[in-house]
C-alpha cells in the first residue's frame, strides 16, 4: 500500500459533523467557540483549514493543498466533533477494582485506593471530571474525552491486571484475557 503523490484522500475529514440543538457553535477567523448551556470551549483550527455551517451540520475544507493535510484534517474534524458530542452528552468510563481487600473512596478532591501497597494512593482529580464510587467500581464522568483517557491511563497504572490471579484495574467491558497456572 502505497500514497500516490498528490492524491489527497481522508473519509472521515469531509463527512459532516452533526450539531446538536443544545450546542451552539460561532465561528470567528480560525477559532471555534462551543457553548451548551454554562459549558464553553473553543477549538483553533489551523490556517491550512475552513469551517462551514449548514443548517445544524458543520464541514471543514482544506483551503492550501498539500499532501499531509488529508489525514490532518480527519484529525480536526475528530476533535471537533469529540468536543460537541462531549458537551452534549458527555462521556464516561467504568473502571473495575478486582482483588480481596481492594476498595476505593472519593473525598474531598482526591481519589483515594487501597490497592495491595503498604500505603493508600492518593489520586487528585481534575477540574473537568466527576468521579464517584459505585459497588467498589469507579465511575468516571466527564466532557473533555482526552483528558478522561489520560486518567483512565494513569488509575489504571496503579496496579496492571494480573491475567493468572484475575487481579488489578481494568475497564469494565474490555476482555482481560485470564490464563492458567502452572500444573503440579
Amino acid at each position: 500500500m502505497g500514497c500516490f503523490k498528490g492524491y489527497i484522500m481522508s473519509r472521515i475529514g469531509f463527512s459532516p459533523i452533526k450539531i446538536p440543538e443544545k450546542v451552539r457553535v460561532s465561528i470567528e477567523g480560525a477559532m471555534l467557540c462551543f457553548e451548551c448551556g454554562s459549558d464553553k470551549e473553543s477549538y483553533s483550527l489551523p490556517d491550512e483549514f475552513s469551517c462551514d455551517l449548514k443548517d445544524d451540520s458543520m464541514y471543514l475544507k482544506i483551503v492550501s493543498n498539500t499532501e499531509e493535510l488529508g489525514s490532518q484534517l480527519g484529525l480536526h474534524r475528530a476533535m471537533i466533533n469529540n468536543i460537541i458530542h462531549g458537551m452534549a452528552f458527555g462521556f464516561q468510563k467504568e473502571l473495575v477494582i478486582e482483588g480481596v481487600g481492594y476498595t476505593a473512596a472519593v473525598q474531598d478532591k482526591y481519589l483515594i485506593v487501597n490497592i495491595g501497597y503498604s500505603h493508600a494512593i492518593f489520586y487528585a482529580i481534575p477540574l473537568k471530571l466527576n468521579v464517584s464510587v459505585v459497588k467498589n467500581n469507579i465511575v468516571l464522568k466527564s466532557t473533555d474525552k482526552m483528558l478522561l483517557g489520560a486518567v483512565v491511563v494513569d488509575i489504571c497504572s496503579f496496579r496492571k491486571f494480573d491475567p493468572y490471579k484475575g487481579k488489578g484495574i481494568f475497564v469494565k467491558d474490555s476482555f482481560m484475557l485470564r490464563k492458567q497456572a502452572k500444573k503440579k
